[in-house]
């Protein structure tokens, strides 16, 4: 291994002095994820650490009468407490409060009676209640009217909910009549309707890894966001009056047979994690705007066709079991291809001549042993290029010509152990290869 070292550190300084030659990196280098890239979730939110009072961790029972009297502040954290109430005016001295941060306590939701005009986001996550209530029967009237009244508030968050109904949404109705973003993940929360129902101005909805193996999605109101990942669905319907979506989400969903979805405004589509083994060639036809489009992790034999997605941008195949990729059923306007994890030992001549705009393409963890020459012939904005965990021999089977934009290249876990500097020759010189 020390020898390894040595070879590579030659190959950089002899490359070092020479003009019109890439650079050898031998530092570790973190690959982009490209599944994180087609649709960043936010799957949390979190309070603004700059002007901010922590208190987490203090064995509050209360909030203090007077925990703060200061225009400036913007955020109080009040984490992992033993809270169980909050009353009305306990933030009244704060007057330019935006986030509050009431993770990790004991507070039901008949027990929220905070009242403040500019509070944007309320976070309640994970609250351990102190005592059973059977939220499934009738007798929970005592939620319906809230004494809570935030006006102003953009974001709730009531991620591991336990006490929380499709009924006693109600309780929530008049308290925070603008709200956008709700957080239910991982809630007990059981309901077929519409939750825009109750939140009209709602933009994004989070019902991920709840208990719901029931939806039906008739009318959403406004909503342009809506993720459903980790949900056994035993029934789900997407009723094609639902036109105001963007974003839909159904990851790790047990979904086989894949549902014709009209969506004419949808640009991220996340159907990864399922049991699918075949789309059919005009599954996507109503989501002609589609742009980013996350299919890995399924069990798709073959690329799917997928032509007339003329805005498609960034598309993932990873982890699939594509073994050959010698057609070109994709759109000439892709920008990201993955196709990492398939197994694929052959690579057509043509498969990327309509890839024009291609600028990331990662075809690691493979078992390609070598490309066939001007197979990078129309990839002249490619930019980003991962090879890694394949069977190449040496640089030269790669045969890397057409490349003049080409930044990063990772060849690390390949089948040669040192890097002759006359193989990099055909890399524009601002290149890196990044060897670990």
């Amino acid at each position: 291994m020390m020898m390894y070292y040595n070879f590579i550190i030659l190959i950089v300084v002899s490359i070092a002095g020479s003009s019109g030659l890439p650079s050898v990196s031998l530092n570790t280098y973190p690959i982009t994820d490209f599944d994180e890239l087609i649709i960043d979730k936010k799957l949390s939110v979190k309070c603004g650490n700059t002007d901010y009072i922590n208190l987490s961790k203090s064995q509050l029972y209360e909030i203090p009468k007077d925990l703060v009297k200061s225009d400036t502040i913007k955020s109080i954290f009040l984490r992992e407490n033993k809270i169980s109430e909050v009353h009305k005016d306990v933030f009244k001295n704060a007057p330019n409060l935006e986030c509050v941060d009431l993770t990790q306590n004991r507070i039901m939701l008949n027990q929220l009676k905070i009242q403040h005009d500019r509070l944007k986001t309320l976070i309640l996550d994970n609250q351990q209640s102190s005592e059973t209530v059977d939220m499934s029967s009738n007798e929970i009237d005592y939620l319906v009217d809230s004494k809570a009244a935030l006006p102003n508030l953009r974001t709730l968050s009531l991620r591991g909910a336990s006490d929380i109904s499709e009924h006693n949404l109600n309780f929530l109705v008049n308290a925070v009549p603008n709200l956008e973003i709700i957080y239910l993940s991982g809630s007990n929360l059981r309901f077929n309707h519409n939750i825009s129902a109750y939140f009209p101005r709602l933009k994004r909805v989070y019902l991920d890894h709840t208990k719901s193996d029931f939806i039906s999605i008739d009318n959403y109101g406004s909503v342009e966001e809506l993720y459903l990942d980790n949900i056994s669905f035993r029934y789900f319907f997407l009723d094609s009056q639902v036109t105001t979506l963007k974003t839909l989400s159904l990851s790790n969903c047990s979904l086989s047979h894949p549902t014709k979805f009209s969506l004419p405004l949808l640009k991220s589509l996340d159907l990864s994690r399922n049991e699918f083994s075949n789309i059919n060639a005009d599954l996507f036809q109503n989501m002609s705007n589609l742009e980013n489009l996350n299919l890995g992790y399924n069990q798709l034999q073959e690329v799917p066709y997928l032509v007339y997605l003329n805005h498609l941008k960034q598309l993932s195949l990873n982890y699939n079991y594509i073994t050959e990729f010698i057609n070109m059923n994709m759109p000439n306007s892709l920008r990201v291809l993955s196709l990492k994890g398939n197994g694929i030992t052959t690579i057509d001549k043509l498969a990327f001549s309509n890839l024009y705009q291609l600028q990331a393409l990662d075809l690691s963890e493979n078992q390609i042993q070598s490309l066939p020459d001007g197979w990078d012939e129309s990839l002249q904005m490619l930019g980003h290029l991962n090879l890694r965990m394949n069977k190449f021999l040496n640089i030269q089977s790669m045969m890397i010509k057409y490349l003049p934009n080409l930044e990063e290249f990772y060849v690390k876990g390949n089948n040669f152990d040192s890097i002759d500097a006359n193989s990099l020759q055909q890399l524009p010189n601002k290149c890196i290869v990044y060897t670990f």
